[in-house]
This record gives C-alpha cells, sequence and structure tokens, in this order.
C-alpha cells in the first residue's frame, strides 16, 4: 500500500483530504500528497496568499493535542547561532566558508488548527520537501558516493545547531532526514504535474483501478461529515522523485520533532519511540537521556548513509539490536546488562557468546572499528585508505558505549574525513 492506512480514519485519526479542497479560509488549496506517516498526512499546497507552494501537515486529532513540534521548529529557526560557532569559520578541511548556509529545519510559515468529523487538527505550514533518507535508500540501494558525504556532513552540521541551542531531537532515523527539491515553491501547476506526476488516486476497493481525478470531481461539493475521504492520494512516484532530490548540490532537512527535549545538566529522563536499530543504549535501557543520545543515532544514521545499509539489525527485535551491540563492544555495563531480560539465551555472564548460539549469529567481527573497515571495504572500494580511517575514527568517537565519553557534535565536525 502506498498510502496511509484507511483504518487511521475515525474519532481522533486523520482529517479526510482531497484534491482541490481549500483549508483555513481558503487560503491553502490541495495540490498533491506529499507522504504520510502515523501520526499525520503531508500535502503540497497552492498558497494563494503568496502565490508559491508550500508542504502541510496535517496531524492526527489525538497527536495534536500533545505536539510540540511547532515550538521546537519556532525556536531552531529564530535562535542565533550556537556559542563556540566562531571556530567553524576556520575549519581547516571544508572548501566552502559558509559551512551553514541555512537553517537545516524545515521553515515554519503558518499554524492554524482544523476542525473536522474526527476531531481538532493541528496544521503546520512549511516549505515543501522530497522524499525522506529511508525511502531514498530503498529504491537506490546506496546513495552516490559524493550525495552521501554532502548528506553526512549536512546531517552533522544540524545536530551542532541543534544541540548548540540546547535541543536534543530523540528520534533521529532515516526516516527524519528529508531531501530538499528546489525550485518547487514556485513550479507552476502544469510543472508540478509533469515532474511530480498528475496525483493518481484509489478508493481503497482492490477491483477498482487506480485514477486520475477529474476536474468535474474536483470542484464537487462533499459530505463534510464523513470520517473517511471518497478516495485515497497515493505520493508521487519514487522513480520521479529521486533524480529530483539527488542533485550534485543537494540539502536536507531534519523533521519531526515529536520526541524533541531540551537538555539538562542532570539529563532527561524519558521514554523514546526511537527505532531500535539507530537508539543509543540508554534510550534502549530507558536509561537518563542527554546529547550524547542524537549522537550514537547521528552515528548509526551517517553509516547507514554512506555504506547504505544499516550497522547493526535493523526492522528487527531490540533482542537482535543488544546482541549485534554486545558481540561489538564485549559484555555491557551492568546497569543495562541486569535489565536485557533475555541475555542469557545468548550470552554467557562474562559476555561470551553461548556455544549453542556459534553458528546461529555471524560471529566475525568483535571489534567495532574492524566491523566498520571491513563493511566499508566491501561496499565503498573507492574509498581511499586515509578516508577509511578518517571515517572510522569518526564512528569510534561518536559511538562510544558509555554517553560522557562520545564526542560531541562540534567534535564530531572537526572530525570529518579531511575529503570531505
Amino acid at each position: 500500500m502506498e498510502y496511509e492506512d484507511p483504518d487511521g480514519y475515525g474519532p481522533g485519526g486523520y482529517h479526510p483530504v482531497h484534491l482541490g479542497d481549500k483549508l483555513n479560509n481558503g487560503r491553502y488549496v490541495v495540490v498533491h500528497k506529499l507522504g504520510y506517516g502515523s501520526y499525520a498526512t503531508v500535502w503540497l499546497m497552492q498558497d494563494l496568499h503568496q502565490n508559491r507552494h508550500v508542504a502541510l501537515k496535517l496531524v492526527t486529532a489525538d497527536a495534536s493535542s500533545s505536539s510540540e513540534e511547532a515550538k521546537f521548529l519556532r525556536f531552531l529557526n529564530s535562535q542565533p547561532k550556537p556559542k563556540g560557532f566562531g571556530f567553524l569559520s576556520m575549519f581547516r578541511r571544508n572548501k566552502n566558508p559558509q559551512l551553514f548556509p541555512q537553517s537545516f529545519f524545515p521553515a515554519l510559515l503558518d499554524e492554524f488548527t482544523l476542525t473536522g468529523p474526527n476531531g481538532t487538527h493541528l496544521c503546520l505550514v512549511t516549505e515543501p520537501l522530497g522524499l525522506n533518507l529511508s525511502i531514498t535508500l530503498k529504491h537506490v540501494k546506496q546513495l552516490p558516493l559524493a550525495v552521501a558525504k554532502k548528506v553526512a556532513v549536512q546531517m552533522i552540521q544540524a545536530t551542532v545547531q541543534m544541540h548548540g541551542r540546547g535541543v536534543v531531537h530523540g528520534d533521529l532515523h532515516r526516516g527524519n532526514i528529508l531531501f530538499c527539491l528546489p525550485g518547487l515553491e514556485t513550479w507552476t501547476r502544469e510543472q508540478v504535474n509533469v515532474k511530480l506526476g498528475e496525483p493518481i488516486c484509489s478508493t481503497g476497493d482492490s477491483d477498482t483501478e487506480s485514477s486520475i481525478v477529474s476536474d468535474s470531481d474536483l470542484s464537487r461539493t462533499r459530505d463534510p461529515s464523513s470520517p473517511t475521504p471518497e478516495y485515497f492520494v497515493y505520493p508521487p512516484s519514487i522513480e520521479d522523485m529521486v533524480p529530483l532530490c539527488l542533485v550534485d548540490d543537494c540539502s536536507i532537512r531534519v523533521v519531526d520533532f515529536g520526541e524533541a527535549f531540551f537538555s539538562h545538566s542532570q539529563g532527561v529522563q524519558k521514554q523514546l519511540a526511537t527505532p531500535p536499530a539507530v537508539a543509543a543504549p540508554e534510550v534502549l535501557f530507558e536509561d537518563v537521556l542527554t546529547p550524547a543520545s542524537d549522537i550514537w543515532a547521528l552515528g548509526c544514521l551517517i553509516f547507514n548513509t554512506i555504506c547504505g545499509h544499516s550497522l547493526w539489525s535493523y526492522l528487527t527485535s531490540l533482542d537482535d539490536v543488544l546482541i549485534d551491540i554486545t558481540l561489538a563492544y564485549g559484555r555491557l555495563p551492568e546497569r543495562w546488562w541486569t535489565k536485557w531480560e533475555h541475555r542469557e539465551d545468548y550470552f554467557e555472564q562474562d559476555g561470551q557468546l553461548k556455544e549453542d548460539q556459534v553458528g546461529k549469529i555471524l560471529t566475525d567481527c568483535r571489534d567495532l572499528e574492524t566491523l566498520i573497515i571491513k563493511q566499508l571495504l566491501e561496499v565503498r572500494p573507492d574509498m581511499e585508505e586515509e578516508e577509511l580511517d578518517e571515517f572510522s575514527r569518526l564512528m569510534v568517537a561518536m559511538m562510544k558505549l558509555e554517553p560522557a565519553e562520545r564526542v560531541t557534535a562540534e567534535g564530531a565536525l572537526r572530525l570529518i574525513p579531511q575529503a570531505w
């Protein structure tokens, strides 16, 4: 299925949207769908006041009351550059003196609420963006190396900006890294249809073919009390979007601040929904959280971006991820080791793999640096030896097991390989 789950419509769920709908007193007109998630649908809109295209994130009713995303976007896009920023202008490895030419977060252009048959929904209007990194990697398997390096650097720069302003994202994963679509704001309707394809819709009936909505249907009056839309809109095809996103001068935005929090000197006790494959050990074990939790996730993201696959088991169980981490680091610190309910199914008390697990679990690399180098050599044979060594040092510095030992975001920026 390439559209949101129809079961998500109902009290507390999605708001039903149709192409041509006008929102916020007629200011925004629905042009196309850009994407969807568990808690929102995202639409390409024509802003009739500004004569430009924008993105509108329409949050589910249940999630709207607790969402703090607008607060963090306003804060990050309005605050001055972080303290200690001066050293960046002297960053010896970057040929472009403008390391931070713009914010790496979507510009919040407008916000309002919309009341419909399923409740009251938060609506956030931002710059329109393209594919996320997750969908892109599933399609192309591996980014062009030059693009991968640029994305990796920008993710670090974005984290410097966040942490310099006291914000911890809390949910850094490839689904929350989006590519910009240069020029989309000013495209004509014809250009939208040509470059993104005309919107394709489905009634949700498996026996009915998907189709393009007719002009007469766009203008038809609909039942405002219906909790479900008359049809579901597919986002643009990935094949159309990929070449628009993966350009030489690509830019990214970090999105979805639903798990974000402000850092505190004593750390923060908070349960996060970060995918296990990128979640730091302290997140997995619900320990105290600090900006270092983002650094671990960022390290996983950078590895995934450069190599095209995850460092740890992805989209599998928590146990699978903890097995991978234990094999790379050895026995976990006591405060985490004793919390792992199923550890004795796989490991002895000293952290050694049980004999009955040998052969069931891959054990060819038991050292993080060796693991990183081995995988890089397999998928990036065009990287120079010096670059490989520098990259592995960056990864190891970001992914220290103990949060207090991890490099900061600014420290990671200093460790970026010379060739980047």
